[in-house]
């Protein structure tokens, strides 16, 4: 789409949130802490703040980002790559 994606990673234990953004459809984390994780992308509406889903408004109208959610959590262990997980965010309407 015309936006950057942003992919969020959120510790189930700790509630500790990361954020990486895609480049070239792809994205990587660095140095995650063990433990396991829910996935969320979206669309990148504010260039300036990556954490901030954007959920739209009414007026003037604008939509929300569109995103994905990963449905089951995922473990991440030390030193340990994980591959082969997609989030598809669906072309829409703009």
């Amino acid at each position: 789409g015309n936006f950057d994606i942003v992919v969020s990673a959120k510790n189930l234990s700790s509630n500790e949130i990361y954020y990486t953004q895609a480049e070239k459809n792809k994205f990587k984390f660095n140095n995650l802490r063990s433990g396991k994780y829910t996935l969320f992308a979206y669309e990148l509406f504010d260039e300036n703040d990556k954490t901030v889903y954007f959920s739209g408004i009414w007026n003037p109208f604008r939509r929300a980002s569109r995103f994905a959610i990963l449905d089951n959590p995922i473990e991440i262990r030390p030193r340990w790559e994980v591959q082969g997980l997609e989030l598809a965010i669906e072309p829409g309407v703009n």
